[in-house]
Parts: C-alpha cells; structure tokens; sequence
C-alpha cells in the first residue's frame, strides 16, 4: 500500500479551490508543518465566530439593535425606557408627639395590717374585694387573756396607791409631804428640834449635863434623817404608781388591740377615695396569730399609680402635669392619667428613671400589681412634615426619598421622626408642600434616572 503523507493531503484539499491551491502551493513550499496547522485551526474560528455574531444579531432583531444604539432615535422610543413608578406627595399636619413607656400598677397606697398581740381570732367581719371604710372593724381577737391582764393591772394600781395614800393616780405637782408617813415623821422631827432648842438654853446655864443635851441632839438628828427617808420613799412610791400606771395602760391597749380597725389615710386624697379595697386576706376564724403575723392586704383609694420606666434620653421632655394615655390589656378600654411625679436621679445599671403616673380608676380595669402600656403626650407641632412609610427607603442604616420633579428623580437622604402605622415624620431636610415622592423601585433609582408615573400613565387618555 502506497503512504500518503499528511501535506499530501492538505494539497488535495487545496486542489478543490483554485484560488487556494496557488496560495497552498506557495505557502507549502515556504511554511513548516506546525506553522500550516495553527494557521487552519486560526481560520477556523475566525469562521465560528463569525457564524455567531451573525446568528445572534438575527435572533435580538437587526434593526431595532440599530435604532436603540443610534444618534437618531424617537422621543417616543425614549420614553419606553424610563422606570415606571407609583408616586405620594409630601403633606404637612399637627402633630402630637408621644413618649411610649411600660410599667407596673400599683395601689395609691397598698398596705399589709399585721397582729399586734397573741390570740385567736374569734369573728372575721370583711373579706377579699369588700369595701371598708377608715377606722372600720375588719376583725377581732379573742380579749379573754387581755382582759384578765387588765384586771390584774388595775388591781396592782390600786394596792400600791392604798399603801401611800394615794386617792388615785396622783399629778406631777402632787405634795409629798401630806402623806400619813411622811407627815409622821415630819412632827417627829419637830418635836425634836424643839426640845433640843428648850435644853440648849438650859446647857448653857449648866442646868443639865452634858449627856442629857448630847442625847436630844441626837435624837433631833435621827428624826431629820427619818423625814428625809420618808420623802425618798414617798418619791419612790409616786414612781411605783406611776409605774403599775403605765402596766394598766399597756394591758388596756392589748385590749384595745384585740379589734383590727381600718386604718384613716392622711394623704392628701379627695374625700370619694378615702376608701379601702381588701387585696387578699391571710386568716380563718379560729387562727392562732402572734405579733407580726398579716392579716389582710389594703389598697388605698379608687385611683391607682402607675410607675412607668423609660430612658435616659426623656428625661428632659417628660414633666409632672403631662396628659398620659394607658392600657392594661388588649380588648380593654384605655384610661387616662397625669403624671405626679418624675424621680430626679437616674439609674447608673440601666439608664432609665421612674416616672409615676396617678389614674382614675373608677371601672376596675386597672388591677394593682398588672402591667401597663402608656402614651405620654410631651408636646405638640404644627405642621410637621410627614410622607407616606412606603415613600421611604432604608438600607444599611441610611434613610432616603427620592423626589420627582420633570420626570427626573433626586435622592434626598432623610432624617425621621415621629411614626404612625401608614406615616411618619421627617425632621430633616426640610420638602415643600406637595413635593411628589417615589413610592416604589427605589432600589433601581438614582440621581438623575428618569421616570414615569404609572397612575398618571392610567389617567391619560
């Protein structure tokens, strides 16, 4: 079999071509075989690349490829182009500005009586949820044992006033001396010191010894010492019955406090809420108590306090006198309040202070010790400018609206305010009244892209 060499080959296909086969010809004498290789293969996709562009430019559409890239297109074209977009103007209205808080509700004053003495409770006149008046008898204590206490005092009183002579209980200005022993001894002393006078005359005439006279001195001396000994004593026994004094009263106050009374508020509170609700009661009849034991939970009044938290950032906005709005739970009608107080120091863990709201609380839904949401009103503003939420695009911490004006929109970075569910406020930088806004496609918007608005669009004829 006859070798056919691959030039031979690329000749014969040269041959087909008789423009090629002189240039083969000439090329195959001058060119080594590596060097005709890359020059086939580099025709080759020259002609698929070609063939490509070709395909590509049949399938977009020729023509149309020519008239979007020249000079000389159609203004109706161009509008095809711009981005169609939904539109809100800019509006301005008064506006009222809130601090929103959270906090607890309490009692105007919410209270625990506790068991003063030691006893069984005998009878309970009120139970939880009733209304008690100030001073009015919420239960007592069986007095058996404070009784007999009483008695006992008073007994130990009168025996030691009988001793001295006392009528009674005597006054700080009472005259010791008109005791029966003190009195006694007081004419003893007298006696004395008048004998000693009647033998110091005759002493002195040596009309009697010196033993008589040194005898009635001394006998004068010792009935001035019993006086004095009697007025200590005297003093003393005023004391004791001062004393078994004290005794009667602490037994009678035991007595006393066998009955558990309302307390009477003094508060500064309108006369209508001096008035108790019992939160909760801690006894039966028949408890043993001792002192310190609690008995039942007041709470003061038909208002409530709520002590709301809020941050540091308030402090100089919310004042005492504020109007405040409250909700206890969802479904329930809201109250309003004032607030009474503002704490003047502020929390260094969690920077916030406390802020005490007074509420009427006259339907009940405001229950001591539930949580509460409040509106406090700090201020109101005439015409703040407001747009629409929808108008408004955030991305990565920055705020901005894109105006429209000509067809042209322009982004304004924004800086916001107060909000509401379908608007909200714009502080910065300052629109004019019915400035239009984009509403939609702000992510593809920039300075200076061209636009249409779609309801105008649906508008025209």
């Amino acid at each position: 079999m006859q070798n056919v060499s691959y030039d031979d080959k690329l000749d014969d296909v040269a041959a087909d071509d008789n423009t090629i086969v002189r240039s083969s010809e000439a090329t195959n004498a001058r060119v080594p075989t590596q060097q005709r290789r890359w020059l086939k293969q580099g025709i080759m996709a020259f002609v698929l690349i070609v063939l490509g562009a070709s395909a590509g430019w049949f399938l977009r559409g020729g023509t149309e490829s020519e008239e979007r890239i020249s000079l000389g297109e159609s203004s109706s074209h161009h509008d095809n182009l711009a981005i169609s977009i939904s539109t809100a103007t800019v509006s301005y209205r008064d506006l009222d500005r809130y601090v929103d808080a959270i906090g607890s509700i309490h009692g105007f004053e919410d209270l625990t009586i506790a068991a003063k003495g030691e006893g069984r409770i005998l009878h309970l006149y009120h139970d939880m949820a009733d209304m008690v008046n100030p001073n009015e008898l919420l239960l007592e204590i069986d007095p058996t044992d404070m009784q007999l206490a009483v008695n006992q005092a008073e007994k130990a009183l009168r025996a030691e006033c009988e001793r001295w002579g006392f009528d009674g209980v005597p006054s700080e200005d009472v005259d010791l001396d008109r005791l029966p022993a003190v009195r006694t001894s007081k004419l003893k002393m007298d006696l004395a010191q008048s004998k000693l006078t009647r033998l110091n005359q005759l002493f002195k005439s040596n009309s009697v010894s010196a033993d008589e006279f040194e005898q009635v001195n001394s006998d004068a001396r010792i009935a001035e010492s019993d006086w004095d000994n009697q007025r200590h004593l005297a003093r003393s026994s005023l004391a004791t019955v001062r004393l078994r004094e004290s005794e009667l009263n602490i037994a009678r106050q035991k007595l006393k406090d066998t009955q558990i009374f309302a307390p009477i508020p003094t508060t500064e509170i309108c006369n209508e809420d001096r008035v108790y609700r019992i939160a909760k009661r801690m006894v039966s009849e028949g408890s043993l108590v001792r002192p310190g034991d609690a008995l039942f939970r007041l709470v003061l009044g038909r208002s409530v306090k709520v002590r709301l938290t809020l941050q540091e950032t308030h402090s100089g906005t919310v004042a005492v006198g504020q109007s405040v709005e409250l909700e206890a739970s969802a479904g329930q009608a809201k109250s309003t309040g004032k607030v009474t107080r503002v704490s003047p120091v502020i929390d260094p863990v969690n920077r916030t202070f406390i802020v005490e709201v007074s509420v009427t609380n006259e339907r009940g839904n405001l229950k001591p010790g539930g949580f509460a949401r409040a509106r406090i009103l700090v201020g109101q503003d005439v015409e703040a400018m407001t747009i629409p939420l929808s108008a408004l695009d955030s991305f990565a911490g920055v705020n901005k609206v894109f105006a429209i004006q000509n067809g042209v929109a322009t982004e304004h970075q924004v800086k916001l305010g107060y909000q509401q569910d379908d608007w909200i406020e714009i502080t910065q930088p300052k629109l004019p009244v019915g400035t239009i806004l984009a509403t939609s496609s702000q992510r593809v918007l920039s300075t200076g892209s061209t636009v249409v608005d779609r309801n105008a669009e649906k508008t025209s004829p």
